[in-house]
């Protein structure tokens, strides 16, 4: 039987990990649609690693539509509230090079939006960039912490992770 070699990666580590829910039922009884369940997973997040937005090196959000993205990325503090929109036209600072490049892997819509195990895919994502695995201009050179952000249950569950080399 042949040796099978195994090697060694770079390892990855959990650094934090929050999350919040609400009342569920439909989005479209909300009071407020700028704000989701993330505005109470980043708080308890942030408090517990001492790690801030300016840490993050990348952030694999939830994006199943263009609005979840923005509100997360205010949610979280990577802008103001009201600035999602600002913040990502253009492309510029959520592209690989950018301030915060953001699915790096292309999301739910161009990479894989299976349903409910989509959120693994952030996450293999996220660890594939930390060990520096990921192959051509979609590396984000020299990554050690990421945001991982999941949501799911009628936008009244979220999950929040943080993942670091160090």
């Amino acid at each position: 039987m042949p040796k099978v070699q195994i090697k060694p990666h770079r390892p990855v580590y959990p650094l934090g990990v929050a999350d919040a829910n609400g009342q569920g039922g439909s989005v479209y009884e909300w009071d407020d649609m700028t704000c989701m369940y993330s505005r109470d997973a980043a708080p308890r997040l942030w408090s517990r690693t001492g790690l801030r937005p300016s840490d993050m090196d990348l952030a694999l959000m939830y994006d199943c539509y263009t609005y979840t993205v923005m509100a997360t990325l205010e949610d979280f503090g990577f802008c103001k509230k009201g600035e999602g929109g600002p913040f990502v036209e253009g492309g510029k600072r959520i592209e690989i090079g950018g301030e915060i490049p953001i699915v790096t892997h292309g999301g739910c819509h161009a990479h894989c939006h299976p349903g409910l195990p989509s959120g693994i895919f952030h996450i293999i994502e996220a660890v594939k960039q930390l060990r520096g695995e990921v192959e051509g201009p979609r590396q984000v050179e020299g990554a050690k912490s990421g945001l991982i952000n999941g949501l799911g249950g009628n936008f009244s569950a979220h999950t929040a992770l943080i993942l670091g080399t160090d």
